[in-house]
């Protein structure tokens, strides 16, 4: 445990690591703002990399089940938001 937690804080500790992190929650905000206003739906809110869209309708599950099935993990702690949650760092593959 001590070596998992190890690789964790040198990782967290990059020099980039954070700068990344920021930009890609600037990003995917400014992404779901738009996404939000091409559609008709609510605020963006949130901090970061966890962001929540509200919908205005009661479809949050309904959207979960359809992405999943296209490998998005999404969630939808109340009916009408998602949130998202994305990894913080992408892995090559």
């Amino acid at each position: 445990m001590c070596a998992a937690g190890l690789a964790v804080l040198q990782h967290v500790g990059a020099p980039d690591f954070l700068k990344s992190v920021v930009d890609t929650g600037l990003f995917l905000a400014a992404e779901l703002q738009r996404l939000s206003a091409r559609h008709g739906l609510g605020e963006v809110r949130g901090r970061g990399l966890l962001l929540a869209l509200d919908l205005k309708h009661p479809i949050g599950a309904s959207i979960v089940a359809q992405r999943l099935r296209t490998g998005l993990l999404l969630n939808s702690p109340q009916p009408d938001a998602l949130r998202f949650m994305p990894a913080l760092k992408r892995h090559a593959g």
